[in-house]
Formats: C-alpha cells, structure tokens, sequence
C-alpha cells in the first residue's frame, strides 16, 4: 500500500477521498451486489489516510452493511481479499467486521498456516487483525497458535524491520497472552536476538527497528501489563517503572541496567523519533505514529531525574536535543504524526522548558484536533501532553479550545468532529481535579461573558438533526459529546477553590437537569445489523472442552438447524448468481455505455475548447492591433533617440578636447607651483633659522631683565612675585616649543595650549604694566618681543601641522608596507610549521618503527639468557680445568724446590726492586677497563683470547711454566732475589679472578649460592689462603678507602636492562686469571687501588 507523509491531503488524494467516498456509497446503497472492482483499483491507489477517513465518517450500519458485503463476496472474488486487507486499516471496519463474523478469523489463520504460497497474502491480513485487541464478544481462536509461533520463528530467524513490526503489533493487539505459550528456551533466544539487535552498531542507523525492538523488549517484560497499559492513571505524575522494577530480560538489562545505559537508551530514542519523523518516503505516517508511542512509553519507564539530566549528560546529547523541534515545525507533516512528537518532546523537556513555536503549534493541533485521524489513541496522547504544556499556552487558546467544544454541541457537522471533541471534554474532565493550572485556565475561560452565553445556549439547546445517514447514531454521539461537556462544567464547579472564580448555582443546577435529560435519551444505531451468533472455540477453551462422542442438541433442534442451513445455503446461491448476473450486466454498461458517455463528454470539452480558442483568437488580434502601434510609437522614439546620441557625441569629443587642453595647462601650473613650493621651502628654512636666532636673544635678554627686576624686590615684593612667576612660565613655554619641534606630530596639542597660555600672559604683562609704572619702557619692549614671538609661534604651528600631515601620512604609507610584510611572515611560518608537523608525523612513524624493532630485539634477549647459561657451565668447566692445573703447578713447584721459599720475602724483595725501578720509570696512569661494546680489544688482547679459549690441559701447563720461567727472569733483572727460608708454609692455589668490566654477564638468579659474576666487584679482597698464589704486589695510596667503596660495590645488582654487554668473551673471562697477563691482586689481600702503574707477569 502506498503511504505519504502528508499534513493535509493534497489534491489528488482531496479527488482520491471523494471518489473512493462515492463508490463507498454506491455499494452500501445498492440494491443489488454491486461490482467490487472499481473500488479494489481506488483502494489500491488511496492511502491509509484516506481510507480511514472514508470509513469513519460513516455510522456503524452503513459499515455493518459494507463489512456484510465484503465477506460475502470473499468466496467470489479474488480481489476481495485485497479489498479485505485495505478496509482493515479502519478499526471501526475490523470491529464491526469480526463481530458480525467471528469465524472470519480462524478461517484466515487454517488459510495461512496450511497454504504455503499464499502465507505471504494472508498474513498481512491476519497481522491488521491482530494488530488490536479483539470485540470482547469475539474469542481468540485456537488456530492463531501456530500463526503466531511461525511469525515468531521467522522474526528470531531473520530480525528485520518487517518481521519485528509483525511480532510487536501481535503482542501490542490481541496476542499479548500468547508470550506465555513459548517454551522459556525460545524466548530467551529471542530475547539474545533482541539483545544482539540492540547492541549492534548498525542498528542506530534504521530508526523503526531500534524503536520495535524497544516496544517488543517493553511488552516481553512481566510488569508490562500492569506499569505499561493503554490509557495512563488519571495521576499524570508517573514514577518511574526502572527504581521499582527488576527487569527480567537481556534486552531490558541493556536499556535499563544502568544509569550511562539509561542516557544511551534515551539517546537512541530520541535520535528514532527525530528519523521517523522526517521527510522518509520509506516510513508510512501509521508506522511514524505507532514509533513514537513506543518511545513514549520508553520514556515513561525512566526516572524523571535521569531523563531531566539526559540533555546535558554529553556533548552529543546536548546537540541532539535541539534537533527535534525543528523536524516538529517542518512542513508537509501529517498532523497525527506532529501531534504525537510534541507529546514525546514534551516528556523529554519537562514543564516550562517548552520553546515559544512548539506551544503555539501545539494550540493549533488542539484547535484542529478534528484532522488527527488516529481518534482511538487521541486521548492517551492528551493526557500526557497537556498537563505538560497547559502553563505555557495562552488563555485565548485555552478559551478557543472549549469554545470550539461547546460549538461541536450546539452546531454539529460530522461524526468525525464530534467524535473528536468528544474525547477532548472527557480527558479535560480527567485532568481538571490533578491539574490546578488547567483548572484556572479553564475557570477563567468559562467565567468570561462570551463563554457564559456559550454555557447558557448549551443548556437551552434542543436536539436537531443532523444531516448525515443514519440519525440515531449521530443522535447518540451528539448526545454523548453534551454530557461529556456538562461532566466538564461540573468537574470544574466540584473542583474550584473557594477564594477563586466559582459557577454559579444557577448555572450548576441547570447543567444537572440537563445531565439527567440527556441520560434518559435511547443510545446507539438501530439500523445495526443482527450479529451472527456463529462462534468459534477460544484458544484457551480448546483444551478445557470434554468431548463424550454424543450430541448434545435436541432432534428437533438439529433438524430446524439442519433445514434452516440448508435455506441460508440456497439463499446465498440466489445472492451469488444474482450477484454475477448484475455484475456482468454492470460490466456491459461499463463496455457499451461507457464509451459512448466518455465520447459525448469529449466532444463537450472539444466545444468548450474552440469557444476558448476563439475568444483567444479575437483577443490576440486586438493584441496584434495595440502591438502594431506600439511598435510605430518605438520606431519614432528610436529616432529621436538616434538623434540625441548624435548630438551627444559632438558635445563629448569638444568636452574632450577641453579636457585634454585643461590637463595640459594643469600640469603646466603644477610645474609652477612645485617650483614656488620650493622657493617658499628654501624661505622657510631660512626664516625658521632667523626665528631661533631671534628666540636665543630673546632669552638672552629675559635673562638680564629678570636681573633688572631683582632690583626692585624691597618695593614691589608683589610685583615681583608675579614677574618672576610669568618668567618661569616664558621659560617652560619656551622648552615645550623646541621639544615641540623635535616631536612635531606627538606635541600639536601642547604647542596649542602654549599659545593659550602666551595669550594669557601677554594679558597678564599688560597688568604688570600698569602696576609697575617703573619699569614701563622695559616691559613695553618685552610685549612687543612677545608679540613677535606669538607671530613666529603661529608660523611654527602652522608649519608643525603641515609637517605632522606628512607624517601621518608616511605611518600610514609605513603602516601598510608593515601590514604586508607581516602578511608574508605569517605565511612563511605558516609554511614552515607545515613542515614541522609533517616532520612531527614521519618521526612518530620512525618512533613507532622503532618501538617495534624494541619489541623485537626484546623477543631475541631469551635465546641469548641460554646462551649465557651455556656459557656459564663452559667457564665452570674451565675452572675445573684451572684448578687441575693449579694442582700440577704446585706439584712442579714442589719438585722444583720453590715450595720451602718464604712468600713474604719474595713480594718485599719485589716490592723493593719495583719500588728502586718506579725511581727511573714514570707512573703510568692506570685506566677502567671499558666495556666492550664502547672500546674494542687490542689486536693483541684478541689473539691472546682467542689462543686461550682453544687451549688444552696441556697446552695450559706449558703455558703456567713459560709463565714462571719470565717471572723469574723478570725478577733476576729488578734486583738479587732474597734466600728462601727453610721452613715455608704450603703453597696455595689461588682461586681464578676476574675483572669486573671484563666478567660475561649473567643471568640475574644465583648458582651454587653465589653471587652472579656482575653482582661481584671488580677487584675484590682476597682471603688469606690466596695470598700465597700471587707473585707481586702494587701499592696504593687509597687502602683506607677500598673496604668501604669494595662494600658499596658489592650491594649493587645487575640486570640485563642496565648492562649493555650482551656478549661473552673468554678473553674478559682470562684476562685476570693467574696464567695470563693483566693486573693482579696484591699478597697481602687488598684491593690494588686505581692510581697502581706496575704490574707484574708471571
């Protein structure tokens, strides 16, 4: 079905309305079946407005007799259930549809579950009649089971806004109690797959499937019968349902777990309202409305105080707030749909946050409220929305809205409006004793004087009739919207407060009686038709019904429904052949006659054409007549025109040649006037430098005149005073003039002050005058150097002025260059940190290149701690190796004889001779060793490593024995080498030492309880049973400090972060050992100190 988002129908659906309300009529007032094909082909074209205008204008036995037709004619027709489907949009169809035909809908449910390919068609009909709840005299069949478990199963198979649609306008209508007949597994799956539906991020981009998984997660919760029903309390004050209640779903646990969840959720509402209430061709109005509702109630499950605080939570929330009401007050927006976002703002905004627009087009809603179709659900809007907006609204709209009702009771026009303003008179009447500012509004409505007269004609009103078809039904709801308007004066006067605006007792009384007279009328239509009494077993019934295999009816009552069956059946033979007989004689009148009539109007309008085509014809000739002449007309005033330019053009090339003759004797005068420019320049310097000449002797002879005036101090004390004081003033106006001309642009206003100061002093020297008669040729002779002066000065001001001008504009010209070239700068730094951050960013890239080559390197550090371990059992296994050979060596010096020498005597005699030697050889200083990957190894030191590392047991003892042989060689040549002892202590195999730079780094965890080889020091103190294994000694001038720096030395702890020694050298390993060159611990057990220059060899 085609759907527009229109606020009032245009002019194709204005002829749509009134064709399809023709043929309506033309059905329901024929005497015979009338064809159905016609209005299947305007029912396929009109939309779901219409439609339910069309239908609900009507009284319920013109419905009644359309519905009769409509379900007769299914069996006959294939397009009947096409036309089934678009009447069923109208819930006054459906309502009176399935009571007079119970049994309709378990044929249409037997029709969908057992009929594969037509499912599809059916199914969209069985879900418009679900879609509400059911007549309460018509039982849920048992066939809507299984209908309903295959849309479910469909839904939880394929979410989408189609299958989820479906599901909730089931649980919304009439299938509300069948969640219960699920097994608790499906339901939890498909409460996963709402969960899922709701935390995907796709899903924020389709509106409508965000807003029916809210109201299917709504609906699936326990509470949602009771909290969440179709008319609100009559306290609009709701609480909110997430402080009271537990949610028992995924899907609620993710809407209202928690307080962000919460703010997202009312985000995400809010953001599907703003979408589905956009200008969308792909969102019908019906599916606009039902959306927003669905976001009405989700907001009325959240706290007041988090939804209050929900526009100011973030950023996105604070920009997504404003939005809304700008959709609201677009155009072309269908008035239902306008209606139902402004009761969602207003829940969102909260009472007096409502911006100025939105209240006035909310009084222009109430005061068309006649145009808002959906009238079902009217009044659970109103209720909600209008205790929200009643302090805001002005009183005249308040005053229109109630005189409009009171108008719909005196002058009635259709059902549609009474029906309207009907619903608007009760939910007021609900509101008045909750809401004490509509109560006061309304209060000052009615006690105005029109809206008494208004009052007073209701009560003295009679009932007329009203032109519509069926009399009693528009009887009865006139008669129900005047007792719905006396209920509202009443309520009022009950719900006054005494000190106010009351009713007067007159007016109560009256609207009693008249209460009581409308409550004797006789209400409803009697031209409804006689409802079928065929029923069918209840879904909940089916189960409960015994069945004992015997009939339980009477003979004679089988056999009278046995015959009265058997003449309904007939009957409806001779209805259908009459049907078909006046459908094919409809049909030939349609082919023969039609033509014929569509002919004749052709030609109508063709007659109609020429006739205007004529009076076109004579017009345009009285057009080609004034065109003609006003054509002539131009020609002459083109001449005249000709002529003038003619003339104009003479008079510019002669006022160009005098241009041209006034530009030449311009430049000539310019010329002139630059060269007396420059005379009067040259005179002006020359004058300038005569002035200060002239300034100087004046100031010479003030001088020697305030000397003269001293004389005179004893006789004129105040006379001097005076002078003294005007000759100081002199002095300072004196100064300002030169720092005036040095400054020429900043001091024009002090120049101008000076003049007025010399002004007044040259009054005041005028008095001086006077007083001092004494002195009167001298200060004669000063006035009239001063007057002078004051001539210069004028000159000077004038020429500072004209000098300042030129400055001016020189910083103006300096100004703009500076301007410019700041311009340029900016630009080029602007360039400049362009590149920078360009640069910025490829170091970062190298950065993060690097951070990744740590991450390797830092992969390959577990390989290299095995390889140190390898390496660690390798040196234990030389140590082993050493200690044989220390074994050997102490054997070969036994059998030498050199065992029963002193030890002592040797280290003092070498001592000695490597002190007499340290007298003729320069100390060298000693240096650290460095680590190896900063220095690398001699080529020497290299060799030997390497010559070490491949050595065997063998080659080890030749080495310890050319070892001894150089050391005594090397001893013979230092000095004569003291006589053993006889009696020597035992010889001693030292234990091997390393230098602590040259040690290979080690694992940081112990071996054999020892420390590891870099949590050693460097040169460490040797136990007493290793001083016999050295050969020399070094002495140092720092052993009182090698106890405390070989302690601090050994607290410390290494670790493979904090060396860079990565490798392991033999050579390091070798360097410190007895059988090798390098530097040796002394006998006696201390550390050789840094500043040590000798060694000594074995």
């Amino acid at each position: 079905m085609p759907h527009t988002t229109q606020s009032n129908p245009s002019p194709s659906m204005a002829d749509m309305a009134a064709q399809l309300s023709s043929e309506l009529t033309r059905i329901i007032d024929c005497c015979y079946p009338a064809s159905l094909s016609h209005l299947a082909d305007l029912l396929a074209r009109a939309d779901n407005f219409t439609i339910r205008v069309c239908i609900q204008d009507r009284s319920p036995c013109a419905v009644s007799r359309l519905a009769t037709l409509i379900h007769e004619a299914l069996p006959l027709w294939p397009h009947a259930l096409r036309i089934l489907s678009s009447l069923c949009y109208s819930p006054e169809f459906v309502d009176i549809l399935l009571r007079q035909n119970p049994g309709l809908l378990d044929a249409l449910f037997n029709k969908a579950n057992s009929s594969p390919h037509e499912y599809d068609e059916y199914a969209e009909l069985c879900v418009l009649l679900l879609s509400r709840p059911l007549p309460a005299s018509v039982p849920l069949p048992a066939s809507t089971q299984p209908f309903f478990l295959r849309v479910f199963e469909q839904a939880r198979q394929d979410p989408d806004v189609n299958t989820l649609k479906a599901v909730y306008s089931m649980l919304n209508g009439a299938c509300r109690n069948l969640l219960g007949l699920l097994s608790t597994h499906r339901r939890e799956q498909f409460d996963q797959v709402l969960s899922h539906i709701l935390s995907s991020t796709s899903t924020g981009q389709k509106s409508m499937l965000m807003l029916w998984c809210f109201g299917i997660a709504l609906l699936a919760e326990p509470w949602s019968e009771t909290t969440v029903t179709r008319n609100p309390r009559l306290d609009v004050e709701r609480t909110a349902v997430t402080s009271k209640t537990q949610w028992k779903t995924a899907s609620g646990h993710k809407m209202f777990g928690s307080l962000d969840r919460i703010h997202k959720t009312i985000s995400l509402t809010y953001l599907s309202v703003i979408f589905a209430i956009k200008d969308d061709e792909h969102v019908s109005d019906e599916d606009a409305v039902e959306g927003i509702r669905i976001a009405i109630r989700t907001l009325q499950c959240v706290d007041r105080t988090a939804l209050k605080e929900w526009p100011k939570s973030s950023p996105l929330a604070k920009g997504t707030f404003t939005k809304l009401p700008l959709k609201i007050l677009r155009t072309n927006i269908n008035p239902a749909v306008q209606f139902e976002a402004m009761c969602f703002y207003a829940l969102v905004a909260g009472e007096g946050n409502l911006p100025a627009d939105i209240v006035t087009q909310y009084e222009r809603c109430l005061t068309n409220v006649a145009h808002v179709v959906h009238s079902d659900r009217l009044g659970e809007t109103f209720l909600l929305s209008l205790p929200i907006y009643i302090p805001q609204m002005q009183q005249s709209s308040v005053q229109t809205l109630l005189a409009g009702i009171f108008d719909a009771c005196t002058s009635p026009s259709n059902t549609r409006q009474m029906s309207a303003h009907t619903v608007l008179a009760e939910k007021i009447t609900t509101l008045i004793p909750n809401s004490e500012s509509l109560r006061d509004k309304v209060l000052e409505a009615v006690s105005s004087s029109e809206m008494l007269s208004k009052v007073w004609e209701l009560i003295r009103f009679e009932t007329v009739e009203v032109d519509v078809t069926c009399q009693a039904y528009a009887t009865a709801l006139h008669s129900q919207l005047i007792s719905a308007s006396i209920a509202l004066l009443l309520t009022l006067a009950l719900a006054v407060q005494p000190t106010g605006h009351t009713l007067s007792l007159a007016i109560t009384t009256a609207l009693i009686s008249k209460q009581t007279q409308i409550t004797r009328r006789p209400r409803g239509c009697f031209h409804e038709l006689p409802t079928t009494q065929r029923s069918t077993v209840s879904l909940f019934q089916q189960k409960n019904t015994p069945y004992t295999g015997q009939h339980l009816q009477d003979w004679r009552d089988r056999l009278k429904s046995e015959l009265e069956g058997q003449g309904s059946y007939q009957r409806d033979s001779v209805i259908r052949s009459v049907a078909l007989i006046c459908q094919d004689l409809e049909t030939r009148c349609n082919t023969v006659e039609e033509p014929l009539r569509r002919e004749k109007e052709k030609s109508k309008e063709l007659e109609h054409c020429v006739d205007e085509l004529n009076q076109r014809i004579a017009s345009l000739e009285v057009q080609v007549t004034d065109d003609q002449f006003y054509s002539d007309g131009l020609e002459e005033e083109k001449l005249m025109i000709s002529n003038e330019r003619d003339s104009l053009s003479k008079k510019l090339q002669k006022l160009q040649v005098e241009s041209d003759e006034a530009i030449r004797r311009a430049d000539g005068m310019l010329v002139q006037l630059r060269e007396d420019f420059n005379a009067k320049e040259l005179e002006f310097r020359s004058a300038e430098l005569t002035h200060q000449e002239t300034i100087r002797s004046l100031q010479n002879d003030t001088e020697a005149q305030r000397r003269e005036m001293e004389d005179f101090r004893l006789d004129l004390v105040n006379t001097q005073h005076e002078c003294t004081s005007l000759i100081e003033q002199l002095k300072s106006s004196q100064h300002q003039l030169g720092a005036a001309e040095n400054k020429l642009a900043c001091e024009i206003e002090v120049v101008r002050t000076q003049f007025q100061e010399i002004t007044q002093l040259k009054e005041r020297n005028a008095e001086l005058d006077l007083q001092l008669q004494g002195v009167e040729v001298d200060l004669d002779t000063v006035a009239a150097r001063l007057s002078e002066l004051q001539v210069n000065h004028r000159e000077l001001v004038q020429s500072s002025e004209d000098a300042y001008n030129a400055l001016e504009q020189k910083y103006t010209r300096d100004m703009e260059t500076a301007t410019a070239q700041a311009q340029k700068d900016h630009e080029e730094l602007d360039a400049k940190l362009q590149d920078a951050v360009q640069h910025g960013q490829s170091t970062s890239d190298v950065l993060d290149e690097t951070r990744k080559e740590l991450g390797k390197l830092q992969t390959s550090l577990p390989p290299l701690e095995e390889r140190i371990q390898e390496l660690t059992e390798f040196c234990s296994e030389q140590e082993e190796e050493l200690e044989e050979l220390r074994t050997l060596r102490k054997n070969v010096l036994a059998s030498m004889g050199l065992a029963t020498q002193n030890p002592l005597a040797i280290r003092s005699a070498s001592r000695s001779q490597r002190d007499a030697t340290d007298l003729h050889t320069p100390r060298v200083t000693r240096e650290h060793r460095r680590r190896k990957s900063t220095l690398q190894a001699t080529a020497e030191g290299v060799k030997s490593s390497r010559a070490l590392q491949g050595a065997t047991s063998t080659a080890m003892e030749t080495v310890a024995n050319a070892s001894f042989a150089s050391s005594d060689s090397q001893s013979s040549q230092n000095g004569s080498t003291p006589k053993r002892p006889k009696h020597c202590p035992s010889f001693k195999v030292p234990a091997m030492q390393t230098p602590y730079t040259q040690k290979p780094i080690l694992v940081s965890r112990s071996i054999s309880k020892k420390l590891s080889p870099i949590k050693r020091s460097a040169l460490r103190q040797l136990s007493p049973n290793r001083r016999h294994t050295t050969v020399g000694f070094a002495s140092s001038q720092n052993e009182q400090e090698r106890p405390d720096k070989l302690r601090s030395l050994r607290k410390r702890r290494g670790s493979l972060q904090e060396h860079e020694e990565e490798d392991f050298d033999m050579e390091d390993f070798l360097a410190g050992s007895p059988l090798t060159p390098g530097n040796f611990a002394t006998g006696t057990g201390r550390l050789p100190d840094d500043t040590d220059v000798t060694t000594t060899e074995l």
